[in-house]
């Protein structure tokens, strides 16, 4: 590696893994199939989107798109982002930045 951090912990502290969870953005949208009441949109940078149409009330998702065949996902690339249209409750538009699968991408989304 091109430097390694070397540190030691506080006495008494543990350094465990407690998830493995690959990167998560998400965003809230108004729900137009319940009032405007807010749905929460979920993406993973392997590309996979989820929404949930009643996050105060219900832990239950639906996947909405899978986009991982069409991008790249190596290091630090893969679906970054999503965003509701300003006009989503009408139109239901979302965009996706993501780095897009070339020739020369690795598969691995490590």
């Amino acid at each position: 590696p091109l430097f390694r951090l070397s540190f030691s912990l506080p006495s008494g502290f543990v350094d465990e893994g407690i998830a493995d969870i690959k990167a998560i953005t998400g965003a809230f949208a108004p729900n137009p199939r319940n009032n405007g009441e807010p749905m929460l949109f979920l993406s993973a940078k392997e590309g996979k989107i989820v929404v949930l149409e009643d996050p105060d009330n219900s832990d239950d998702s639906k996947t909405i798109a899978n986009m991982g065949s069409r991008m790249c996902t190596n290091g630090e690339r893969g679906l970054q982002t999503i965003r509701p249209h300003p006009d989503f409750e009408d139109n239901r538009f979302l965009y996706m930045y993501y780095s897009v699968k070339t020739s020369g991408c690795k598969e691995s989304a490590t």
